[in-house]
């Protein structure tokens, strides 16, 4: 949501209109030492309001566990640089 928003700023300083830019959420969960699932929440923009289209859970795999830590690794770059 970070993104989106700033996203929407820099096109207002600039005297333009902001993209729609419906999120995306995932949640991970470690469900052992070595694989993980996640939720996926996929969303749309509908007259003015973010509305949630699709819900995905997935298996547990190594695969997704594996996703999950390249999504920290990506967090902490925006972050901490």
């Amino acid at each position: 949501m970070g993104k989106i928003c700033a996203s929407a700023v820099v096109h207002l300083l600039n005297g333009k209109e902001p993209p729609q830019m419906p999120p995306v959420n995932v949640c991970y969960s470690w469900v052992s030492n070595r694989e993980a699932i996640a939720v996926i929440n996929a969303y749309r923009i509908a007259q003015g309001k973010v509305v949630m289209i699709e819900q995905k859970l997935t298996s547990q795999t190594v695969a997704v566990a594996q996703n999950s830590e390249g999504w920290a690794r990506s967090i902490w770059n925006d972050i901490l640089g």
